[in-house]
Formats: structure tokens, C-alpha cells, sequence
């Protein structure tokens, strides 16, 4: 979409197929015709022992859209134990 102001010329995505090409007629009631959802997904991690604040773990395939899950960790400091 293009929009024309003067001498300034504005693009714009399509509001309905978000700059796709594509209208899904009928969209499903979970993804509203996105093509995905959001759901809580509960996983066990395990972290390796002695790992320290600013370490990053990586787990392909567990993020957004098939896509690599990061985490980065932060320890907290305990009142009683140091390192």
C-alpha cells in the first residue's frame, strides 16, 4: 500500500494479508488465520552445574515458529553460600 503526502510517498503493509499476498477466507478460531497460536508449553531444563551469570544456553527447535529458544542466565547471589 503507498501512500502520497506532498512530495513524500509513504508504503505501508497490507492491514488484511500483512504485506503476504494471501487472504485466508475462512481462518480458524485459534490462529485467526495467522497460521500459528500461542501456547504454554512447560519444559524441564537442566543446568549444568557450576554455570555463572551472563552464560547463555541455546535449544534448537524450542523457540518461536520452529525457531532456537535462548536463555540467559542470571544467579542471584545466596546470603549464606559463596562460590
Amino acid at each position: 500500500m503507498t501512500f502520497h503526502q506532498g512530495i513524500m510517498m509513504m508504503r505501508m503493509e497490507c492491514e488484511r494479508c500483512q504485506g503476504s499476498g494471501q487472504i485466508i477466507g475462512t481462518p480458524c478460531s485459534p490462529c485467526s488465520g495467522k497460521g500459528f497460536e500461542n501456547s504454554k508449553v512447560q519444559e524441564e531444563i537442566r543446568f549444568p552445574r557450576g554455570i555463572d551469570s551472563g552464560a547463555t544456553l541455546k535449544f534448537k527447535g524450542k523457540g518461536n515458529l520452529g525457531g532456537d529458544l535462548v536463555i540467559q542466565v542470571s544467579v542471584k547471589s545466596h546470603p549464606l553460600f559463596k562460590r
